[in-house]
């Protein structure tokens, strides 16, 4: 590490790192930019919502196994 880097203020430090992470968000954002290909990026919207569809269709599933098999228990209990 530069010397001159522990001569700094603790205040400047600070705001020199908040430059960075500001400076990573704004690369970050401008890799994550849409494509300029407005058929691509609407296919890729429709997949996206097609994909979290399927996953809350598949949670949805999920709870009510949980549910039939607690149910399934209950009722095994008060039969015996």
């Amino acid at each position: 590490m530069p010397h001159s880097l522990y001569a700094l203020p603790r205040s400047q430090l600070k705001r020199c790192n908040a430059y960075k992470y500001a400076e990573n968000k704004l690369i970050l954002a401008k890799n994550l930019e849409p494509e300029k290909n407005p058929q691509k990026n609407l296919l890729q919207n429709i997949s996206h919502k097609i994909k979290k569809i399927m996953n809350s269709i598949r949670q949805i599933i999920h709870w009510g196994i949980d549910l039939l098999t607690i149910i399934n228990e209950i009722i095994n209990l008060t039969n015996h």
